[in-house]
């Protein structure tokens, strides 16, 4: 917990991170699109970045999106994840597990630099939650698909700013219903809209062979 609480703490850019969260606070029910949007109507200088997912390990290289933010005269931006806390809830977590989920905040407001070194140490503890209960960790909870996440390929990267419309999402596996752990869900979500391709029926039936294994 100590480690967490040092990588919390407040960092540089504070005036810029004073003003995000109070925006945020006037938000009842903040999401990544309501945030986006409410930033933008208080002329923050933002773009919303789409992790695409996909590729070849469906189950590593998730579909997330979150808002991303430029501070000012700097050559410096702030990642805003409405979902943070959820991103990291697991099933059935250990007390000790569970201690640190209600020590983390629900919004993350910081440095791409300090978010990477919080996902290393919270994914750590994901890890350690399941092996003390002898199961194996979800390709999905481990270090490397949960921080495919915010930092995406380029590649499998999309970044829209505010003089952009936002377009609609591709078929890919969104990771919040990877999380859900249902299986019909997730191949659903891999078949809608899906090329008649050879490829692409191959990666749906790796994540469904996959998929059918881990449950």
């Amino acid at each position: 917990l100590s480690e967490i609480a040092r990588l919390l703490k407040s960092e540089h850019n504070t005036q810029m991170s004073a003003t995000l969260h109070n925006l945020l606070h006037s938000l009842s029910n903040p999401t990544t699109e309501t945030v986006y949007h409410h930033f933008i109507e208080n002329q923050i200088p933002c773009r919303l970045v789409t992790a695409l997912g996909g590729g070849g390990d469906c189950l590593r290289t998730l579909r997330w999106t979150f808002v991303e933010v430029d501070v000012p005269q700097t050559n410096t931006r702030l990642v805003v994840e409405p979902r943070f806390r959820e991103s990291f809830a697991i099933a059935h977590p250990t007390p000790a597990f569970q201690k640190i989920l209600n020590a983390i905040p629900d919004i993350y407001v910081g440095s791409t630099r300090r978010l990477s070194a919080l996902v290393e140490v919270l994914c750590e503890h994901v890890r350690l939650s399941f092996h003390a209960q002898g199961l194996p960790v979800p390709p999905w909870r481990q270090a490397i698909a949960m921080t495919s996440k915010w930092f995406p390929h380029p590649s499998r990267c999309r970044r829209d700013s505010w003089a952009q419309p936002i377009r609609p999402p591709s078929h890919s596996v969104d990771s919040a219903t990877i999380c859900n752990c249902s299986p019909h869900s997730v191949l659903e979500e891999v078949s809608v809209g899906a090329t008649a391709t050879a490829t692409t029926q191959q990666q749906s039936s790796n994540c469904k062979k996959a998929l059918q294994y881990s449950n």
